[in-house]
């Protein structure tokens, strides 16, 4: 298991303080990107070998 730490910035936040809700998709890419990266494997790897990785739900 990894984990990504990441800080919040200003710009994550709306005028209250709170995390703004879109800035977890971006966040969310990133992890994904990060967990293959941790694998041993990257993004362009993968689709050079024809895996599409689309996110589907949310």
């Amino acid at each position: 298991m990894w984990t990504l730490q990441k800080r919040v910035l200003p710009q994550h936040t709306d005028h209250a303080g709170v995390m703004w809700h879109g800035a977890y998709i971006a966040w969310l890419e990133e992890a994904r990107v990060e967990a293959l990266v941790a694998a041993g494997l990257s993004y362009a790897a993968m689709t050079n070998l024809g895996f599409d990785m689309p996110v589907v739900s949310l």
